[in-house]
């Protein structure tokens, strides 16, 4: 119980930052940092979103915790390279993870932004955000996508049924 206790105390002891959509709170790093795994940037894309472009989420109030990983886009298995993803994965997966070297919401740094390999067809941005390059006074945000046919198929009845978006033809 005192376990369980001090570890709900730690969840609320996080840095709490406004995103655009509502606040969300992270993880306070020893060096003074922060780290935001999992912050929503899409609605879930199942169901009748599953073939339609992103849609913003909805937005929320409360912070959000922003503390634990996320699911991995849905993708094959193609070796021992993304076979935890590929297990590991969900629909619901439009997330991107933050860390920065500092919790000053003023300090003007710079960005990287990481967007993983794969093919278009498989990877994942959970884990980027361990990466010491924040150290270095940089701020990096780890973004997740739709793969494959989820991400990436067009097709005329689809661009129509979004509203005259067109589909690119040969």
């Amino acid at each position: 119980m005192i376990v369980l206790a001090l570890a709900l105390a730690a969840v609320t002891a996080g840095p709490v930052v406004r995103a655009d959509d509502g606040p969300v709170r992270g993880e306070a790093l020893a060096n003074g940092g922060a780290v935001f795994r999992g912050i929503r940037f899409a609605k879930p894309p199942t169901g009748p979103l599953r073939w339609r472009a992103p849609e913003r989420p909805t937005r929320w109030t409360e912070p959000v915790e922003a503390i634990a990983t996320h699911a991995a886009c849905p993708q094959p298995v193609y070796g021992d390279w993304n076979r935890d993803a590929a297990i590991h994965s969900s629909e619901d997966c439009l997330f991107l993870d933050v860390r920065t070297p500092t919790s000053s919401a003023t300090a003007a740094l710079p960005v990287l932004v990481w967007i993983h390999g794969g093919g278009n067809r498989a990877g994942a941005g959970g884990g980027t955000v361990e990466s010491r390059i924040t150290e270095a006074g940089v701020v990096l945000v780890s973004v997740q996508y739709r793969l494959g046919a989820l991400g990436l198929l067009s097709h005329p009845a689809l661009s129509r049924e979004q509203g005259g978006i067109r589909a690119i033809t040969r």
